[in-house]
Parts: structure tokens; sequence; C-alpha cells
């Protein structure tokens, strides 16, 4: 062939075999092969809503940026100028400041405690830089009425009190699990 195959389809199977001009064949052989779609982190996140159950994705890195790795990888999170998702369990070595830009994360999307995680994550083709992290600096009325904007990211709460798992600012209420002993 002197022109690219066009393929079709979300999976496609291609079989080929090697023909000479004495008229030998070889055997026939085939791969298989699956479109992968590029997702940002709140794509990931809306796939898995959309499915209600685990779903394999893959994540463009580029421009986003880890804001937190605990535990030597075992809880990183990760952020983009849109979303920020919890990585459970990856062994991932990039410190927070690592800002990607370029790299996937193949992995699976799904929800533990209510919050969205990715798990079985593999990183490849990535290119990272180092930044600064600001913290998007918010309300605790603001976390309650808008929960999905901030799940992931790192933000900022001034002139709260810390009690045990309650953070409270005024009037306002809000409950968390504090994994991270603060």
């Amino acid at each position: 062939y002197s022109e690219p195959i066009m393929i079709s389809g979300a999976t496609t199977t291609v079989y080929a075999y090697a023909a000479n001009a004495d008229g030998d064949v070889s055997d026939i052989v085939s791969a298989t092969y699956k479109k992968v779609e590029l997702m940002t982190i709140a794509e990931a996140k809306a796939a898995y809503d959309a499915a209600g159950a685990n779903v394999e994705v893959v994540i463009d890195l580029a421009g986003a940026v880890i804001t937190a790795n605990y535990n030597n990888g075992t809880y990183v999170f990760i952020q983009d100028d849109e979303a920020g998702i919890y990585v459970y369990g990856s062994s991932v070595s990039y410190p927070a400041g690592t800002k990607f830009t370029d790299g996937r994360m193949t992995c699976t999307s799904t929800l533990y405690s209510g919050l969205h995680e990715i798990t079985n994550a593999v990183f490849s083709n990535v290119l990272t830089t180092t930044t600064t992290v600001e913290p998007i600096v918010v309300t605790v009325a603001e976390l309650n009425a808008n929960f999905d904007t901030y799940e992931g990211r790192y933000v900022k709460l001034e002139g709260v009190e810390l009690s045990g798992t309650t953070i409270t600012q005024g009037e306002d209420v809000y409950a968390i699990f504090n994994r991270f002993d603060i």
C-alpha cells in the first residue's frame, strides 16, 4: 500500500497477508486496534457519571498539575484549568508542583465514598516542568453550593474553625474526611 489504510469505528481488526510475484502467500495475521479518545479530567468524571460504573479512560495531562502527592503516590491530586481528581494507589513519583507539558494517563474512572477517583493509573509520554501551585480561595458556603467545581482541586479556606471532621465558617458547616491529619 502506498496510502494510509483508513479505519473507522471504535474497535477495528485488521487482517493482512503478504504475497510475492510468484504467487507465494504468507499466513494471515491480524491485529485489533481500539480508538482512544483523549479526555480532560472533567470529561473523565462525566464519563463515569454517565456510565454509573467503572470506565476506562485516557486523560490528556498537558497543562495539568499535581497539587499533592501524599504517601509516595498512594494519594495524588491532579488538576487542570477545569477540574481536579484524586488518583489512588498509583505509586507515582512526581512531586507537588509537577506540571505536565505533555502526557497521558490511562486509567479507570470510578467513585469512592461519593468522590471521583482514578485507579489503575498508567502514565505515558510524559514531559514535565515545575511550577508553583496557588490554591483557589473559597468559602465554606461556596464549597457547599458548588462541590462539583472544587472536588479534587487545591483550595484554601480562610477564617475557619476545624474541629475533628467539621469545618465551620460563620453559620456554614462542611464535613470532611480528615485523611491527612489536618
